[in-house]
């Protein structure tokens, strides 16, 4: 990538990119990448030049095309929004996809790119969830709730990832946007790692007497009876750590 033209996505200057292609074939510039394979809206999303990515996608014509790209992680540009919490930029891509489907959310752009995973098998919605951005989390569910029920590599759902590292506020949100599932089955929703649910994790990461875990149980009540791999319940992991 040229130094001018990450100078430009840097620091949101739209002209200097604009400049560069007056200079040179606009797709020539548009599609150059850094050498760990972020494009010019993988740039601006990480420096939160949220004027900058609207600008750039709805006036050049294959600048759309640049939010399927990935870096060598697997990561989109709103993968990285997500992960920096730049809510503006990541509401600035729903709402384009949204305007080029005519509101039809269930159209295809839309979900593809907001399911689309890195190679650690994570949305964007991991990301935004794994570094506690709770605003860009909202924009996400309430854009497709089904990614509520995508888990990682390591088998983390968001809201188990949520849970465990304590951000039970994002927890909430996600238990609002995700389907409860049939009193009869578990949900993905709350999948952890060797069999843990989100309440396995919110009893041992919670601190004593928290209304995380009665938020949990009053929305999932089918958590309390469910078992991790060797059969230990949420009632077993509570007694083990004396969690009065």
């Amino acid at each position: 990538m040229q130094p001018l033209m990450y100078e430009a996505a840097m620091s949101g200057d739209f002209d200097l990119l604009m400049n560069l292609c007056g200079i040179h074939p606009s797709d020539y510039i548009l599609n150059q990448k850094t050498p760990m394979g972020n494009n010019v809206l993988h740039i601006a999303a990480r420096h939160k030049q949220a004027s900058f990515v609207e600008q750039l996608i709805y006036q050049q014509s294959s600048g759309g095309s640049l939010l399927w790209q990935e870096d060598y992680k697997g990561h989109t540009p709103l993968h990285t929004a997500a992960r920096v919490g730049c809510v503006d930029i990541v509401r600035v891509v729903i709402d384009y996809l949204r305007s080029s489907l005519h509101g039809d959310i269930e159209g295809g752009r839309l979900v593809d790119l907001l399911r689309k995973v890195n190679t650690d098998k994570e949305t964007a919605l991991h990301q935004a969830v794994r570094n506690g951005h709770s605003s860009a989390v909202k924009l996400l569910v309430e854009a497709d709730p089904t990614l509520c029920d995508v888990s990682n590599c390591d088998d983390e759902s968001p809201l188990y990832l949520a849970a465990a590292q304590g951000f039970f506020d994002i927890a909430e949100l996600i238990l609002d946007a995700s389907p409860p599932p049939s009193p009869s089955s578990s949900s993905s929703s709350s999948k952890g790692p060797k069999g843990m649910t989100a309440l396995h994790a919110a009893i041992y990461y919670t601190p004593q007497g928290h209304d995380c875990l009665r938020t949990i149980v009053n929305k999932r009540p089918n958590m309390i009876s469910e078992g991790d791999d060797i059969g230990w319940t949420p009632l077993h992991y509570a007694a083990h750590f004396g969690k009065v």
